[in-house]
């Protein structure tokens, strides 16, 4: 357990911005950073980085799934905040079920642990979500699953609303995998995701 995370305050924060850079259809590759706060003496270094690389569902042909490689929480801080999470994902839409995603991830084995303070850096990825279109355009719902008893490990159900074309407000409640990981406890989320179009038009 890195120094620092077992004197965790609550609410933790977290404001991001994410950036794509590829300019193709087929090919697409995005990267960000995140400031969060709200993790003790760890907010010393709030700085969190991310980037993935994916190709979206039917780029190549009809039913093509979409497929992803990524990392996200690289830290700044060695041994502290470095976790370091690099993961691999295929996902693709079924008519009238939704869309289902299954991966695996691995991350830093000294910090990834669980509460007997025994390695829990890799695990699976798996996901259901959908549009209800049956009621609104504008809600969608989604089950995820993380796997592993580290502090990453959580099953989570999220709920979102797009309020306008570029702003979408989401919920989530979720559960940990191993309850008696310190300073952790289910945690209900509110995000908001706002879509800048930096660059549209040129």
């Amino acid at each position: 357990m890195p120094d620092g995370l077992e004197q965790r305050l609550p609410p933790v924060t977290n404001l991001g911005l994410t950036v794509g850079v590829l300019p193709f259809q087929k090919v697409q590759m995005e990267i960000g950073v995140d400031h969060k706060s709200g993790f003790g003496v760890l907010d010393s270094y709030p700085m969190y980085f991310n980037a993935k690389l994916g190709i979206p569902e039917n780029a190549f042909l009809k039913h093509f799934p979409a497929l992803a490689i990524g990392i996200f929480d690289l830290g700044t801080k060695s041994k502290s905040t470095d976790y370091n999470i690099v993961y691999g994902k295929v996902a693709l839409t079924v008519p009238v079920i939704g869309r289902l995603s299954a991966g695996y991830f691995t991350g830093n084995d000294k910090l990834l642990l669980n509460s007997k303070v025994k390695k829990a850096n890799t695990g699976v990825l798996a996901a259901w979500e959908r549009t209800l279109t049956e009621w609104s355009d504008k809600a969608w719902v989604c089950v995820e699953y993380m796997g592993s008893n580290s502090a990453y490990g959580t099953l989570n159900f999220g709920f979102a609303w797009k309020v306008s074309g570029n702003v979408v407000l989401l919920t989530g409640y979720d559960i940990f995998n191993d309850k008696d990981l310190p300073g952790v406890e289910n945690s209900f989320t509110m995000q908001a995701d706002i879509d800048l179009k930096l660059f549209q038009g040129r």
